[in-house]
């Protein structure tokens, strides 16, 4: 290791082991007035230094013992607003401006979110430096989060979540998952680097009827995880588009003359949400999967007061959901995959797998909750032996109760027993070729067409699920200090499975708390 001091190069502290760094960065900008928004950056970062008591320099085992780990994370936010009314307003009023009021249309709103993150990434800072080549400089920018070892981030990878890297060479250097540098002598085999980037866009408005609200929000997000141990292994779970709808009525007890004497205030919700999931686990025998769920969260909320101020609650809620799932089979990889390219294997590398069996699955679930509150006034107390509490503030008693049943159909697309989806291409002459099923001869025509040909679908029984519950609770509280809350609650679930069995449980769950704040 020579006379060179890597610690103080490094901008390590003598006998430091453990450091904890952030670094923030926000800006908001006010350069146009119909499109403020607002621009962070952050990072964090943590290394901490193994190396065991009884350590020894000149006792060759345990030099793989002292080795630093480090962990790594950045983020990166962007969210412009967009103000309609003075967007269209630049010149004055005008007839578009006094539509976006009648409405209530303010703004559009945006987000765009980077998180990366990287941790295990164990090496000694000799190795560091000689070997892999960063420099302190660099590995300073790499604790921000601006830089990956070797060179600084550009902008465009910052505000992307790098999306910039997009050759095999750009994950080969420090920090990266096909690191070709890695201390062996100390790497521990846990690096994984984590990339979730997702896009929002929503707004809300009001109607001119009975000043009903309605919002909407839009979403994107794609996720993944990079593995050293298992570089082809990129799970990545992709969910465009995620709509949602919300629709809310504020009190409209006073706009109808039969509920006008019978309840103080009366409002409803609805909400509606469609998410599409694609989850795809590359260069690996498990499945893969689509699946859509429609989610009506309330289906109807129906909230109610009475002129005894009595609260009353009721939520009925709805889930449809449907999956795909493609087990998949390896490819044969042979020269003769079908390709006109001597590069077998990036020919292999680009369909590793061939999708299978098409298992289905269904979903339905339904449910309905209902509450009813009251402030209970008291204007005394109550006697527990020879001591007496009075009670000055009301008490809070409630009564929730709800049901709910969910359903779960199973359906099997099983591929014809035998039957494979690459065929011998006798007339390849004395090398052997695989090409699928249907093709005559290799050429661009046949790369990568497969169709399986599917056995008679195969249904199991659903699985149908109960379930019942009932919970009254009292809550009062003595003081700014003191709260006190009970509660007894009553689960009933009834499970009939595809096998025919029946599954029964009941529970019961009861409470008594007593919270002091301290403040």
């Amino acid at each position: 290791m020579g006379d060179r001091a890597y610690g103080k190069d490094y901008g390590i502290l003598r006998n430091e082991k453990d450091r904890n760094q952030d670094f923030r960065l926000n800006f908001t900008p006010m350069m146009i007035p119909f499109l403020p928004m607002s621009i962070s950056y952050g990072g964090s970062f943590n290394q901490v230094k193994s190396i065991p008591d009884d350590f020894d320099f000149f006792n060759s085992d345990m030099h793989n013992k002292n080795f630093w780990s480090i962990q790594q994370s950045n983020r990166f936010e962007f969210n412009p607003t967009l103000r309609l009314v003075d967007l269209f307003g630049i010149g004055g009023k005008n007839a578009i401006t006094k539509a976006l009021d009648k409405l209530r249309w303010r703004e559009l709103r945006a987000t765009w979110a980077v998180d990366l993150g990287t941790r295990g990434e164990d090496f000694t800072l000799s190795h560091l430096y000689n070997q892999q080549g960063v420099m302190p400089g660099q590995y300073w920018l790499y604790s921000l989060g601006l830089g990956d070892g070797f060179r600084h981030r550009s902008l465009w990878n910052v505000v992307s979540g790098d999306m910039g890297l997009t050759e095999r060479e750009d994950f080969e250097k420090f920090g990266q998952y096909r690191s070709k540098t890695v201390d062996t002598l100390v790497y521990r085999k846990n690096f994984n680097h984590g990339v979730n980037r997702r896009a929002t866009g929503g707004t809300n408005l009001t109607l001119p009827i009975w000043d009903i609200g309605l919002s909407t929000d839009i979403l994107w997000s794609q996720e993944f995880t990079q593995h050293r141990e298992t570089p082809l292994y990129l799970d990545t779970t992709t969910t465009w588009p995620k709509v949602g709808i919300g629709v809310n009525i504020p009190n409209f007890a006073h706009r109808l003359d039969i509920l006008k004497s019978k309840l103080r205030s009366l409002s409803a919700n609805h909400r509606t949400d469609y998410t599409f999931v694609r989850s795809v686990r590359t260069a690996q025998s498990s499945e893969d999967e689509w699946r859509k769920t429609w989610n009506f969260n309330p289906l109807l909320r129906i909230s109610a007061l009475t002129p005894k101020n009595i609260r009353i609650d009721n939520d009925i809620t709805l889930t449809l959901e449907h999956s795909l799932r493609r087990p998949k089979m390896q490819v044969v990889p042979t020269p003769g995959w079908p390709t006109e390219s001597t590069d077998t294997l990036a020919s292999f590398l680009k369909v590793p797998w061939m999708h299978t069996d098409s298992n289905e699955t269904h979903n339905f679930r339904i449910g309905d909750e209902l509450t009813v509150g009251y402030d209970l006034k008291t204007a005394r107390g109550f006697q527990l032996f020879k001591w007496y509490f009075r009670l000055k503030n009301d008490i809070n008693l409630k009564l929730a109760t709800g049901m709910t049943f969910e359903r779960e159909s199973y359906r099997e697309r099983p591929i014809i027993p035998g039957y494979e989806p690459l065929i011998l291409n006798e007339v390849a002459g004395d090398v052997d070729k695989y090409i699928p099923d249907g093709c005559t001869e290799i050429g661009p025509e046949c790369y990568a067409v497969y169709y399986p040909m599917f056995d008679e679908p195969v249904s199991q029984t659903p699985t149908r699920r109960y379930e019942f519950h009932v919970r009254p609770s009292a809550g009062y509280r003595f003081n700014k200090m003191a709260t006190a809350n009970a509660f007894v609650e009553y689960q009933y679930i009834r499970e009939k499975m595809h096998d025919g069995g029946t599954h029964n449980v009941q529970i019961l769950r009861f409470e008594i708390a007593l919270l002091l704040r301290f403040e």
